[in-house]
Formats: C-alpha cells, structure tokens, sequence
C-alpha cells in the first residue's frame, strides 16, 4: 500500500515538474519574441523589417504549437492584438508592418480547438491588396483580409458558430480603414471570412469595410447595453468629394448593426436614438432579403 502511495506521489511531482518547465519555456519564448517586436519597431528599412519579422512569424509559430499557450495570458507581448472568443474555442494574434510608402502588410495566426485533433494552429497571409470588392468575397486563411483585430463577437447558429471580428486597416498615406469581418469554420476544421450575415435595405453583405480619411477618428465597437455594433457614420467633407473615401470624416450621427432573430446583422440608422428599453431595437421590423 506504502509503494502504490509513493509511486503516485512520484507520477504527481513528475507532472507538476514537467508543467513547471513548459510554463517556464513559454514565458522564455515570450520575453524573445518582445525584444524581436522590439528590434522590428527600430528597424529603418523594409528589407531590414522583412528579415526580423520573419523570425518572428518562425518564432511565434514554434511557440504556439504548444496546446498550454492557449490559455497563456500574453502580457509581455505590448505589439499583438490578442483575441480570445467567449466560448474559448478561438484565438486570434495579429500584429502589422508599417513599410516607408505608408503602407502596411498585416500577420497573424489562429488556434482553433478541434475537437477531432486538439488545437489546430492556422497561419494568416494577408492578400488585402488584392482584393477586389471585398464585401463579395469568401476568404481564406492564404488570402486573408489583413487587420489588426480589436473585439470578438459570438454568434451561434444553428449549425456553426460565426465569430464577428472588429478591426483596424491603416491603409495607406491618406486613409485608414475599419472592418467588420465574419471567421467560421468549415466541417475539416478550414478557418473562413466572410459570410452573408450583414444586411442592409435587404441585400446582404460578407463583410463590411469603412475607409475615411487620416485627419478623421472613427468609433466602432460594441456596445452591451444596446447588444449591437455601433459606428460613427461617414460623410464627405465637401459634396464635391462624394464617393472619395479618403476624404470621409465622421458626423454627429451614431449607426449601427443589431442581431436579427434569424442570426443577421442589420443596419440601424441613428441608433441612440432608439429607446433599447422599450419600443426601440427590441420591436424593429426584420428586413426581409432582396433576391438577386
């Protein structure tokens, strides 16, 4: 009885050990992978800047093939966007590279828990540049919409759950971008964007993308208390500039989406406006899709 007791005392401290030790490697990845971000913000060439960042995208790849990193609380790492979905299934890391013609390239990767395999780990390659209407667009993790994600929205259906992302594009010299974006995945564990799940005036989009100019500061997150994404709205600064986005700037006026029973989200015009407590966004009608 005396052996059974000490053998499993053993098998105990072994774990405890070898758990100690991963912690302790991963936190050591971690301080590295910071002085590496560190090496990238002062580097002064691109060439430079792809060399360093390739290191890391290596780094940070080795790093979260590790399971234990899941639940890791990144609070070293000052220069990546870390995500984590409310039904803890999902994380998202992106972070980007600003190059010297103003423009930005964007990386990141996503552990999903598949509960076939464990985690999957899937690398993001940004391809924004060459995509054409991409509110049209289903993409994929090798032709990603790059952005430097802020805030994760849950939406489960009845067959999957759709994760709203909320993000960030600096674009270029003269504006900068916000996106409303959509992540699933398929039944093989493959990581999408862009799904028909936001409407307006019944016609429905994959995604939506919001570009203004780089003198203006646009708000979009999500609020609680109205349980909708809301926005500022984007006008031009002169008439004369309809349809030039790079000379939008915001007005006084808060739009917004709100979730429709059938797992929509609908535009909302003036949105605070609207009395969330009693006749407001709970009694809106639903719009009914537009057939194509």
């Amino acid at each position: 009885m005396k052996a059974h007791f000490l053998a499993f005392c053993y098998i105990i401290t072994i774990l405890l050990i070898s758990k100690v030790t991963i912690a302790q490697s991963v936190i050591e990845k971690e301080v590295s992978l910071e002085a590496q971000f560190q090496l990238l913000l002062a580097a002064q060439t691109d060439e430079t800047k792809k060399e360093i960042n390739a290191r890391i995208v290596s780094s940070f790849s080795e790093m979260l093939n590790q399971p234990e990193t899941f639940d890791y609380k990144f609070t070293k790492l000052k220069n990546v966007g870390v995500l984590t979905s409310s039904d803890r299934q999902v994380r998202i890391y992106t972070w980007n590279l600003f190059w010297q013609d103003g423009t930005f390239d964007y990386f990141g990767f996503i552990q999903h828990k598949n509960n076939k395999k464990g985690i999957d780990l899937i690398q993001l390659f940004d391809d924004s540049k060459n995509i054409e209407a991409p509110e049209k667009q289903v993409l994929s993790n090798k032709n990603w919409f790059g952005a430097l994600y802020y805030e994760i929205i849950d939406v489960k259906d009845k067959e999957r759950t759709y994760y709203t992302l909320l993000a960030w594009d600096g674009n270029d010299l003269f504006s900068n971008k916000k996106l409303v974006d959509v992540l699933y995945f398929t039944n093989s564990g493959q990581a999408k964007f862009g799904h028909p799940i936001f409407r307006r005036k019944g016609r429905l989009a994959k995604r939506i993308v919001f570009e203004y100019s780089k003198t203006a500061s646009m708000a979009l997150t999500y609020d609680t208390k109205l349980q909708a994404i809301v926005f500022d709205r984007l006008v031009p600064s002169k008439p004369t500039f309809e349809g030039n986005f790079r000379f939008y700037v915001t007005d006084v006026t808060t739009d917004g989406l709100v979730l429709s029973k059938d797992k929509v989200w609908d535009f909302v015009e003036d949105i605070q406006s609207m009395n969330v407590e009693s006749k407001g966004l709970k009694n809106r009608k639903t719009e009914k899709p537009i057939k194509e």
